[in-house]
């Protein structure tokens, strides 16, 4: 099995759907996993709002912006 050491996530997965944050929601499931509880995310976005939360929540302290 493969184990991931760093994700790198688009906070935009389905560019058709207005405001659209599925990135965030894949995120929350890969914190759910005991070993990728604390594996360093880094966010790549055009969205200032979901930063905060990313931040607070999920563990995420960093952002690409794009």
């Amino acid at each position: 099995m493969h184990e991931f050491s760093l994700f790198i996530v688009d906070v935009i997965l389905d560019s058709q759907k207005a405001n659209d944050v599925s990135g965030i929601n894949l995120v929350k499931h890969i914190r759910d996993i005991e070993r990728y509880k604390f594996v360093p995310v880094i966010f790549i976005t055009s969205l200032e709002d979901p930063q905060l939360y990313a931040y607070r929540d999920l563990h995420c302290y960093q952002y690409i912006e794009k």
